[in-house]
């Protein structure tokens, strides 16, 4: 288990013309799909240890991110005990001057029963 703890991981990407709204903020389906890109990404090594579907989700939208932001994806693992874990995703503008984070999600799961 001590290996899942210190799986940390994280990608960056660039909004462009076709992620954005009408309102010209990166398109909030965006986001949930690059979450869980990473979600599944990041514990796809323990797949034969967790049930696939998440117990819970959790998405906290902060800023808007426009075009030609660029954005950092993070994640680590947040708790893990017996019967379940957390990953918490936090998006954020990479060249901000101050913290500027985009939105913030956490995933939980739970493992599957010992047979």
């Amino acid at each position: 288990m001590n290996t899942i703890l210190n799986h940390h991981t994280s990608f960056e990407f660039v909004v462009r013309k076709k992620q954005l709204t009408k309102h010209k903020t990166l398109n909030s389906s965006v986001l949930l799909t690059k979450l869980k890109d990473t979600a599944d990404k990041t514990l796809s090594p323990y797949n034969d240890l967790l049930i696939q579907k998440p117990l819970h989700f959790e998405f906290d939208l902060i800023n808007h991110a426009y075009l030609n932001d660029e954005l950092i994806v993070k994640n680590q693992l947040r708790k893990l005990n017996k019967t379940s874990l957390e990953l918490c995703i936090v998006v954020s503008k990479k060249k901000a001057k101050h913290n500027n984070v985009i939105c913030k999600a956490v995933f939980g799961y739970a493992f599957k029963k010992a047979s």
